[in-house]
């Protein structure tokens, strides 16, 4: 696990997500996510397909294996005002 948090930590993991965001949205409105549904997003990284679910009206988790990413998708759902938890899960 100290080798796969080091590698997800170092970088910047935001720039390879900035490409993957459109794909996200589609999956999202593609699954007809409903306001009150429940989701846990498991290896949310930054944080996309948290915000697409949070945006849908989802009630979401989102969880990382690393800090870093916890710190940077945190930061990102707080900004646009998500009322999302985040926790460090492996």
């Amino acid at each position: 696990n100290a080798l796969a948090r080091a590698l997800w930590s170092g970088g910047r993991y935001e720039a390879v997500a900035d490409r993957l965001r459109p794909g996200w949205a589609e999956l999202v409105a593609a699954c007809a996510v409903r306001p009150g549904e429940r989701a846990l997003d498991i290896a949310a990284g930054s944080g996309n397909a948290t915000i697409e679910l949070a945006a849908a009206g989802a009630v979401v988790t989102a969880t990382d294996l690393t800090p870093a990413m916890i710190a940077l998708g945190s930061a990102r759902t707080a900004a646009l005002g998500l009322d999302v938890p985040w926790v460090e899960a492996d």
